[in-house]
């Protein structure tokens, strides 16, 4: 049986000598020895009753404890699975970054791909396809324009046999690239189709010259192509070859005057070639438009030795003399 503190009014065990909470003594009444003994069950019984009310409210606190604890585990348990669950998604995101790595380094390769074709490889391929064609002139001019007659717009000074890199082929002017073989500098610009030839006709018209000398002596451009027609209309490219002296000698195997119309632009043309077969020789002359178009007009067997030293006409007919 417990007993109440008369100060503070809490309940003690019944045989607290002083309260356990202030401390205040509790006074104690004469008993007889019966009430002592029955005092004693009531004290103990109060006692175990108060024992038993604190360990219930300890089991209490323990299964609040217990409760907390597994709602805890629970939650843990909880975050556990959705955990599991999610690692699937995380290891799907771990690849994320592969697959971005494999596209970006697809597109990159595409994009550099096109890069590459259409700014390096197609342009090599166009140029390594593109026809070749030959100056088949002593000098012509590589210009920035296509402007005949002016200085300002020469980009560089080519010799006879220039290769050039065709990439626009027009009716008077040709846009084309030249490389120069020694340093690869490479130059763009125009040049007039008068003085070019594609390299089929230049071999032929370079298989024409005997020597340095002819191709010296026969140094206009209409002269060089008026030869190279009539070798390509007759089919007899290779065979026939010219040998001719030094311009100021005379006479020579090439002769210049104005024998069919003297009025015209360009003097008529007279040339000896030789068959390098047979060594025959034939005398050839052209006259030209104001144009400088060749036109083939009298042909004749000449000497085995001997140069032209004077043609006439006569009755539309012309009359080659001949002189050692």
């Amino acid at each position: 049986m417990a007993k109440e503190c008369t100060q503070c009014k809490r309940e003690n065990p019944s045989v607290a000598v002083v309260c356990m909470f202030c401390g205040a003594p509790f006074v104690e009444t004469i008993l007889t020895e019966e009430e002592k003994q029955s005092k004693k069950i009531t004290e103990k019984e109060a006692t175990i009753h108060l024992y038993q009310k604190q360990i219930a409210e300890m089991e209490a606190t323990i299964r609040l404890s217990q409760k907390k604890l597994d709602e805890a585990q629970q939650k843990n348990d909880s975050s556990k699975d959705i955990q599991t669950k999610a690692e699937p998604v995380q290891n799907a995101n771990k690849s994320f970054p592969v697959a971005v790595l494999v596209v970006g380094l697809t597109l990159f390769f595409a994009v550099t791909g096109w890069v590459s074709y259409f700014k390096f490889y197609k342009p090599w391929d166009f140029e390594r396809k593109a026809p070749r064609y030959y100056t088949y002139a002593n000098s012509v001019f590589l210009r920035s324009s296509q402007l005949l007659g002016v200085e300002h717009n020469i980009l560089k000074k080519l010799p006879y046999g220039t290769e050039l890199i065709m990439l626009d082929l027009q009716t008077d002017w040709s846009y084309v690239k030249w490389k120069n073989p020694q340093n690869k500098e490479s130059i763009e610009g125009y040049i007039s189709v008068n003085y070019i030839l594609p390299i089929s006709d230049f071999n032929i018209l370079n298989s024409i010259w005997g020597d340095n000398e002819s191709k010296e002596t026969i140094s206009a451009s209409q002269y060089r192509k008026a030869l190279l027609l009539y070798i390509k209309e007759k089919g007899d490219t290779g065979r026939w070859q010219v040998f001719s002296k030094s311009k100021e000698i005379k006479p020579n195997t090439t002769y210049y005057d104005r024998i069919t119309n003297r009025n015209s632009k360009f003097p008529d043309f007279a040339v000896i070639i030789k068959n390098m077969l047979n060594g025959n020789r034939k005398c050839l002359i052209f006259t030209f438009d104001d144009d400088e178009t060749p036109h083939f007009v009298y042909e004749e067997d000449a000497p085995a030795t001997g140069d032209i030293s004077s043609i006439k006409m006569n009755n539309g007919n012309y009359n080659i003399s001949y002189r050692q």
